[in-house]
């Protein structure tokens, strides 16, 4: 794909579509996901022009592509807006191109470790297909992904875009468990379970940081419930969760009972009968 094909579609969707409109949006996002799906030279073409964070601006109406409404919007203290019904093929795409590229990608990289591929890798990646530094801090921005997964847009590719991510990455694994915490109080409690999902994609990923990343997210989970206490809605959940957890993962069901005096003491904190 040529550069003047590429500009030629911004140009297009961006002015002749009248500021974003829903229908060119959907058709818009729809074209760069088939677009992704010819071939590993079209995502590596993608990949190399940055096309990322270019779609990620485009969506919320930032950078090149801000209209004095959007810029007023972003100067209201409402937040930047998201064309949401339409963020599913841009979601999709992301997952593709992120998912044809190795890590890691914010922690550095071990040049005398020696790794397996991750699972979630689309071909065979190497070192022609890299994302940019603006196109990596755009996708793994804690406000966007939250924002994604509050809108509960598309939770397959945000599950596939974080368990690559977190693959022998610390930094990206801090990055996702902070999203979770950092947004888990503020859902209302029709919410939680598509954030448990996300938690579970995180300790389903397989690698050499498996207990780390485990003790990681579950002393997370009793951290909140520590904090908010007097949310009884939040500390059931969260107490749920980890009941289930331990009944399918046997590294959960370890880590509880080794950590089965500090979860007692939050409990009973909590306001719970322990027995």
């Amino acid at each position: 794909m040529s550069v003047e094909f590429r500009q030629h579609v911004v140009i297009t969707c961006n002015v002749e579509g009248g500021g974003r409109r829903p229908r060119w949006c959907a058709q818009y996002f729809l074209l760069f996901k088939h677009i992704s799906m010819l071939s590993p030279g079209w995502r590596r073409e993608l990949l190399q022009r940055g096309v990322i964070s270019q779609l990620i601006e485009f969506s919320i109406g930032g950078g090149d592509y801000a209209t004095p409404k959007d810029k007023a919007e972003n100067n209201s203290g409402f937040g930047i807006r998201i064309l949401e019904h339409n963020m599913i093929y841009l979601l999709q795409t992301f997952s593709i191109l992120f998912r044809s590229c190795n890590g890691p990608f914010l922690s550095e990289r071990d040049i005398s470790a020696k790794f397996p591929n991750p699972p979630t890798l689309i071909g065979k990646g190497g070192e022609e297909f890299v994302m940019t530094d603006r196109d990596c801090r755009s996708l793994l921005d804690k406000n966007f992904l939250g924002r994604m997964l509050r809108e509960n847009v598309d939770l397959v590719s945000i599950k596939e875009i974080a368990m690559h991510a977190c693959y022998e990455d610390r930094k990206s694994t801090k990055l996702w468990v902070m999203v979770f915490k950092e947004s888990f109080t503020g859902l209302s409690t029709d919410s939680y379970k598509t954030w448990f999902k996300l938690l579970n994609s995180l300790l389903e990923v397989r690698d050499t940081l498996v207990n780390w990343r485990l003790d990681l997210s579950l002393m997370t989970c009793l951290q909140l419930v520590e904090s908010h206490q007097r949310k009884k809605e939040l500390t059931d959940a969260i107490m749920g969760y980890l009941m289930r957890l331990s009944d399918v993962n046997e590294l959960a069901k370890v880590w509880l009972l080794r950590h089965k005096e500090p979860l007692n003491k939050v409990l009973s904190s909590a306001g719970y009968r322990v027995g």
